[in-house]
């Protein structure tokens, strides 16, 4: 009796033990559910997301970017500059021609030469004409005398041709580059012709002109030598100041736009000229669009997007806001300050614009010597007269905010 009921007391034991009280796996996934939804909440009311105006503009600067601009059209002469080369303001960076000033000045130049040896005639006297007799015999003036007439017909004829493609090119119908073509063929034809006059008349003066030059006094040569010497000297001036293109300021060369014999139209852009210490200068002109419901102000934050950086690599660009138009910007001054007629188009795509100006932040610890979102930035330089996106930041707003119209509207 006494075995059988020691049997039953082993045996609740062994269930006792066996028998371990756990917590359902459901619950630690609502408890982690709770504390998620209390996170969401908390970040919901009291977390902020910025609100973003996004706008369109170039990078430029205010005083360190200088455009080397043609002041006159024409076919460059010759180009003196390379990309990374160091210049001094005044150095001519380029030489574009003005053919018929050139033919001008070699007009002047013979009318001068011819003067001074009427001068040298008159003072010596008639002893020299039998020697200028004979050197006239030599050379052929007749020969000389065959081919002016040939290259006056060929002068005819590219006035003609000149007049001619003036009206297909007002038409559209030739390039400027044919239309300059035959107008540097015109100008070369019509300077053969002055150096023509130029050897007939220093070889056909006989002996009847060198007396009647004789007749002229030295005073008379010299009144006139001074006059033409004058008008050479302002016409070497003038043409100095069409075909010389000058550095206006110090610096590297960034860009270049024109290589010689490239025909080029009044005010394009050549080159561009970058003061390496003035990043401090750096602005980027952006344009937003006027119907943007949040106003823009002075100090507000800018992340910038330029089109040749990956920002998901190199992140943002860092900016905050200069001064802000109050007005809507005319396709004029858009025009004025990016200087390129299809990014005008792009700019003026969404509708009327202001402009906002975004002063960039610098870092000298960078390559491009800004400041970026993720500390370093892109491996390479960010030049004056890149297209950039630009995000500015009117305000930062809580999640939340997000989130009550689309319930007021989903219970309505």
């Amino acid at each position: 009796m006494g075995k059988s009921s020691k049997t039953p007391n082993n045996t609740d034991a062994s269930l006792s033990k066996a028998l371990v009280i756990t917590r359902p796996l459901y619950s630690y996934a609502l408890i982690a559910f709770a504390v998620a939804g209390l996170v969401a909440v908390l970040w919901g009311v009291f977390g902020s997301i910025p609100q973003k105006i996004e706008g369109i503009g170039e990078v430029t600067t205010k005083d360190g970017l200088h455009k080397v601009n043609a002041l006159y059209g024409g076919q460059v002469k010759k180009v003196n500059v390379q990309l990374n080369d160091t210049v001094k303001e005044g150095d001519v960076l380029f030489e574009i021609r003005q053919p018929e000033m050139e033919n001008d000045i070699l007009e002047l130049k013979a009318n001068i030469s011819l003067l001074r040896s009427k001068d040298s005639l008159v003072k010596s006297g008639n002893s020299k004409s039998v020697s200028i007799k004979g050197q006239v015999d030599r050379l052929g003036v007749e020969s000389l005398k065959s081919k002016k007439v040939a290259l006056e017909k060929t002068i005819t004829n590219l006035e003609e041709k000149v007049t001619q493609q003036q009206e297909l090119y007002n038409d559209g119908l030739i390039t400027y580059s044919e239309y300059f073509e035959t107008q540097n063929d015109l100008a070369s034809a019509k300077t053969a012709k002055i150096e023509l006059d130029e050897q007939l008349s220093s070889l056909t003066l006989n002996s009847n002109e060198w007396s009647l030059g004789k007749n002229i006094s030295e005073a008379d040569i010299a009144n006139q030598l001074v006059i033409l010497s004058k008008k050479l000297e302002d016409l070497q001036k003038e043409y100095d100041l069409r075909s010389k293109v000058l550095s206006k300021s110090n610096g590297v060369v960034v860009q270049t736009a024109a290589d010689m014999g490239d025909i080029v139209s009044p005010e394009v852009e050549l080159a561009v000229i970058e003061d390496p210490e003035s990043y401090d200068d750096y602005l980027l002109n952006l344009y937003v669009a006027f119907s943007s419901n949040e106003p823009i102000k002075p100090g507000m934050q800018v992340d910038v997007e330029p089109f040749t950086v990956d920002y998901n690599l190199y992140g943002w660009l860092k900016g905050s806001v200069l001064e802000s138009s109050q007005y809507v910007s005319s396709s004029y001054s858009i025009l004025n300050d990016v200087e390129n007629e299809d990014l005008v188009k792009l700019v003026e795509s969404k509708g009327p614009v202001y402009k906002v100006t975004v002063k960039l932040e610098t870092d000298p610890k960078t390559v491009s010597g800004f400041a970026w979102t993720n500390k370093t930035g892109p491996p390479y330089k960010i030049l004056p007269g890149q297209l950039s996106l630009g995000y500015v930041h009117v305000k930062e707003k809580a999640p939340i905010d997000y989130l009550i119209p689309i319930f007021k509207e989903y219970f309505e």
